[in-house]
């Protein structure tokens, strides 16, 4: 079926409910887990952390972590200036992120055609919000935010319309 999410909330229910949707499939893929590599991610490509350190690299707070279940993530922390991750075709903005898994897991607050947008595909659950712009991922359409679940109850999904949905493709 399809719902409409419930009123007013503090941080408004576009970020809570984005907080929620991107947060919870990607820690529960790396909760518990040792990384494997940490990497700064500079002009010249994914240093080691002891060469960010001693070039002061570190400073532009762009990071790279391999987990050995194979999740990659890119975080780019640095408020001034997006990063174009090496080997993909993602450009994250300031505070922007992707973690890609080995079973077809996306997550990302990306830039595409200069304009942000956030994604989660998983297994659990796909959540778009087009933050305006109408985006196509995974089967979903839509410019505002929506998170299409596996109904718990027998066949079918699950759709709730958080915010800003004007139209819905599926």
């Amino acid at each position: 079926g399809i719902r409409r999410s419930p009123g007013p909330c503090p941080n408004g229910i576009r970020q809570t409910c984005r907080s929620y949707y991107m947060l919870q499939p990607l820690q529960s893929r790396y909760a518990m887990l040792k990384p494997q590599e940490i990497c700064y991610g500079t002009s010249r490509g994914l240093i080691s952390s002891s060469e960010a350190f001693q070039s002061g690299d570190w400073r532009n707070s762009k990071i790279f972590i391999r987990y050995p279940n194979g999740l990659r993530i890119w975080v780019n922390g640095n408020a001034g200036e997006s990063w174009l991750v090496p080997e993909t075709e993602y450009d994250l903005p300031p505070f922007g992120w992707l973690a890609l898994g080995t079973d077809g897991f996306i997550e990302c607050s990306a830039l595409l055609e200069g304009r942000r947008y956030d994604r989660v595909s998983s297994s659990e659950c796909i959540f778009l919000d087009g933050r305006g712009v109408w985006r196509n991922f995974d089967g979903v359409a839509a410019s505002g935010s929506v998170a299409v679940r596996r109904a718990k109850e027998g066949d079918g999904i699950s759709i709730i319309l958080i915010e800003g949905v004007d139209r819905l493709g599926i």
